[in-house]
């Protein structure tokens, strides 16, 4: 790991060609390089999704206490669409700057 990205050494061996007129070779020790934005987006949606597991494990306990479910609220919506993430800093500063209306959420 640096400041700018993540690096996965993949360990196992894959026989393959580099391209498709060479011969075949053993590759191992494969580097994928991941930015650390992506990272940091994975983690915001794993947030999410924790949050919202732990709001809806309280609307369950809610509902069989009482009998009566609980009315979602409006961000609780906004968080169950694909591929939702908290806003960060950074994104929030620069709708703040560019006079966009800025919501919690961010839709990748």
């Amino acid at each position: 790991m640096t400041d700018t990205q993540t690096v996965r050494i993949e360990k196992k061996a894959k026989v393959g060609r580099a391209q498709s007129r060479q011969p075949l070779s053993l590759t191992f020790d494969t580097k994928h390089v991941t930015p650390t934005d992506e990272v940091d987006k994975l983690t915001q949606r794993v947030a999410l999704v924790m949050t919202m597991l732990n709001t809806a494990d309280y609307d369950l306990r809610h509902w069989q206490r009482s009998g009566l479910p609980r009315e979602p609220h409006q961000q609780y919506i906004e968080a169950s669409k694909p591929n939702a993430r908290w806003m960060n800093l950074q994104e929030h500063e620069e709708a703040l700057r560019q006079g966009r209306p800025t919501s919690d959420f961010v839709f990748d």
